[in-house]
């Protein structure tokens, strides 16, 4: 019962938050109105669950995900040679100004000068 009504309440929340991430992406990617991307992204997830029913949505889901997970892969280990190559001047400069903002930002326990007790996504706050 409890799942049922968490699904109830926190469902709708995500597909709105869907709809309107779509229609945010349309006017970034083509200046269209954003209601009219809404619009569109919403005609065609509508339609692809009717075609498909549940196992399209799910299907949907599975492919976003792995698109999701090897951008998360893929981009830094593509980006940052490149831009450190290109724009920067080598992977030693892009670590000289790292350094020169702040010496904690290249270690294991990240900024602030305390170290690990900076912020609770350390090491020991994992483990």
């Amino acid at each position: 019962m409890i799942a049922a009504f968490a699904l109830e309440v926190f469902v709708p929340i995500y597909a709105g938050a869907q709809v309107y991430a779509t229609g945010t992406a349309f006017p970034a990617f083509l200046g269209w109105n954003h209601y009219a991307g809404a619009a569109v992204g919403f005609a065609v997830v509508l339609l692809y669950t009717m075609q498909g029913g549940f196992t399209a949505v799910v299907w949907s889901d599975v492919f976003q995900g792995s698109l999701m997970v090897v951008g998360l892969v893929a981009l830094p280990l593509v980006a940052l040679p490149l831009v450190a190559l290109w724009h920067v001047g080598g992977l030693s400069e892009v670590t000289r100004a790292l350094n020169s903002i702040d010496p904690h930002l290249l270690s294991w326990h990240g900024p602030g000068a305390d170290g690990p007790s900076s912020g609770a996504w350390d090491t020991s706050a994992i483990v």
